[in-house]
């Protein structure tokens, strides 16, 4: 039987300079950045709700795109924020956009994907962080059972295993291990003698011991118009 589960927030909290976080899927210290130059925002690295206190919940940027008027997006989990959150950037808290597109259905596993449209303050790069390395993104990618794929989530970082099912309802199930705040995170395939990684899906749920399962990324593409960004 296979099982659904639910991600759970992972909540943090800002006492003055310090930052105290629970175990789980992962949420972020929200504090003011001072303003700074446009710098590069790499799939993989983690989001935070903005709530406006001292406390978020975080998630991971999954792929970065642009909407079919041309404006930059980040993609990730639908479960992660209600259609109109506020989103910072965790390496600096500085704001990085708003969900402007969003789905996620309690009685499906099916639907649960969001659209951050970008306030300009990142460049939504072609790119992805890999194990401490940042490569770039070829192509969009076709799943299939027994592929080799790695995932890059803001709790648990790098991780890397196969395909054990890819399902019709567009989920691709993995024997990778994920936490809380690895939701949205990149499921990506890297190429055979190259630097680079093709796009397969974005992170839903699992059960945090034997399996994690991922969103379609083309079946995404195809519902809201957006464009995957590659070179």
């Amino acid at each position: 039987m296979f099982h659904f589960a639910l991600p759970r927030p992972h909540l943090v909290v800002r006492r003055s300079a310090l930052v105290l976080a629970t175990t789980g899927l992962g949420a972020g210290l929200l504090a003011a950045g001072p303003a700074q130059a446009v710098s590069s925002f790499h799939a993989g690295w983690g989001i935070a709700r903005s709530t406006g206190s001292t406390s978020a919940v975080a998630c991971t940027d999954g792929f970065n795109g642009r909407a079919s008027d041309g404006h930059p997006v980040l993609i990730t989990a639908g479960h992660c924020g209600a259609k109109g959150t506020l989103w910072v950037a965790e390496k600096d808290w500085h704001t990085i956009g708003r969900t402007s597109q969003r789905v996620f259905r309690t009685d499906s596993t099916e639907n649960d994907w969001s659209i951050v449209r970008s306030n300009g303050a990142y460049a939504l790069g072609p790119t992805v962080v890999d194990a401490g390395t940042v490569r770039s993104v070829e192509r969009l990618g076709k799943p299939a059972v027994g592929m080799a794929v790695c995932s890059t989530g803001r709790t648990s970082g790098t991780r890397c295993g196969h395909i054990t099912r890819v399902k019709a309802d567009g989920i691709i199930v993995t024997d990778l291990v994920s936490d809380h705040g690895d939701s949205g995170s990149p499921l990506y395939r890297r190429i055979p003698g190259s630097t680079r990684v093709a796009a397969l899906g974005i992170l839903s749920y699992g059960d945090e011991k034997s399996y994690t399962a991922f969103q379609r990324l083309s079946e995404i593409l195809n519902k809201t118009g957006v464009r995957l960004r590659h070179v």
